[in-house]
């Protein structure tokens, strides 16, 4: 999860709370997985 939170997937833990999902579309993530794979 911490890694997930990392690449902006997901937000912050918050307690015993459900995380919050950042990315809500496949095209979102799409130009997500593009910009890491760009960074490396």
């Amino acid at each position: 999860m911490d890694q997930l939170q990392a690449v902006g997937i997901v937000g912050p833990a918050e307690g015993s709370k459900p995380r919050d999902v950042l990315v809500f579309t496949e095209t979102d993530l799409d130009g997500l997985i593009q910009r890491i794979r760009t960074k490396n």
